[in-house]
């Protein structure tokens, strides 16, 4: 008898637990072959980008997405709408992100990547000579169309800053633009007591790994941080899927004078011809592309269900 009461138990909590969660329509690809899709369809995408071709990175973008529908027996007509599905119901859509970058990182050190660089400052805590001051969301999925085309975000400072910390703003990105420019920007902007500003500017155009490094000086106080990451149009198509997953978003605080602080200064420095390289604005105020002079939106505004796209398959 005890043993019926509890299969009865276990049955009724499993029918509960599984009808809570959100079930995607038949008629869209399920959420575990769209990762798989999209695994494959960046990895299309990064093959693409290989300038050992004859053929134009565009055409040749074209022929690999072919070729993963092909491999997944789908039409791009069903992909896109179901990626439009997607994009109606973020939560699933982000969900999917973070398990492809959980993938891409661990890919990366069965290649050989060194695990302290792929997971470098992933255990820090906002305390602490060296620290993560980012609370806000780790991740995010930004389209082109506002307001959910940038992530913006105001730190204040407390009684842990120093003068002449140094900053470091850390972001990951994986674009899935069908066509367009891939146009994007970042800044951060750190102002002192006095109302001084100093910034730093970059432009975010593909898939890769991004980093800011804003050193301060020795004479003042930084009383603010505020900074955005921006996604652009890249052209006037509304039609077509346009989207991007940022992840693994830090902001290291480093001491002067510590050795961490060292060690990654002559790393940035040393791969400072690699990667996209900043712009100097002083004394400035940043403010969001297309967003005239108005006020950036603080850290840690939820991410609404994004508009649905126009689809001519549906």
């Amino acid at each position: 008898m005890k043993q019926r009461v509890v299969i009865f138990f276990v049955t009724v909590v499993t029918i509960l637990v599984t009808g809570c969660r959100p079930s995607v329509p038949s008629d869209y690809i399920q959420p575990g072959t769209m990762e798989d899709i999209l695994y494959d369809y960046h990895l299309a995408q990064a093959m693409a980008m290989n300038p050992n071709t004859d053929q134009t990175s565009s055409s040749n973008e074209e022929l690999y997405r072919k070729v993963v529908f092909k491999k997944y027996g789908i039409t791009e007509a069903e992909f896109d709408s179901s990626m439009v599905y997607y994009m109606r119901h973020t939560e699933q859509l982000h969900g999917i992100y973070e398990h492809l970058a959980k993938r891409f990182s661990d890919d990366a050190l069965e290649l050989g990547a060194d695990q302290s660089d792929v997971n470098k400052y992933n255990v820090l805590t906002n305390k602490g000579d060296t620290a993560n001051i980012w609370a806000g969301n780790k991740s995010v999925v930004l389209t082109p169309q506002a307001p959910f085309n940038r992530l913006a975000f105001n730190i204040e400072a407390d009684t842990t800053f120093h003068k002449g910390d140094r900053f470091l703003f850390k972001f990951s990105t994986m674009f899935l633009f069908q066509d367009g420019i891939k146009d994007g920007v970042a800044a951060i902007a750190l102002k002192y007591e006095n109302d001084s500003v100093v910034s730093q500017v970059i432009h975010v155009t593909s898939s890769d790994n991004y980093k800011i490094d804003l050193a301060t000086d020795d004479k003042h106080t930084v009383k603010e941080i505020n900074g955005f990451i921006f996604v652009g149009r890249g052209g006037s198509s509304q039609t077509t899927l346009k989207l991007v997953f940022v992840n693994n978003i830090q902001i290291i605080r480093f001491h002067k004078n510590k050795a961490a602080y060292m060690n990654e200064k002559r790393s940035i420095n040393n791969n400072s011809t690699n990667g996209p390289q900043p712009q100097n604005v002083q004394s400035a105020p940043v403010d969001s592309p297309s967003n005239g002079n108005k006020p950036i939106r603080k850290m840690g505004t939820p991410l609404k269900a994004i508009p649905p796209l126009k689809d001519k398959s549906i």
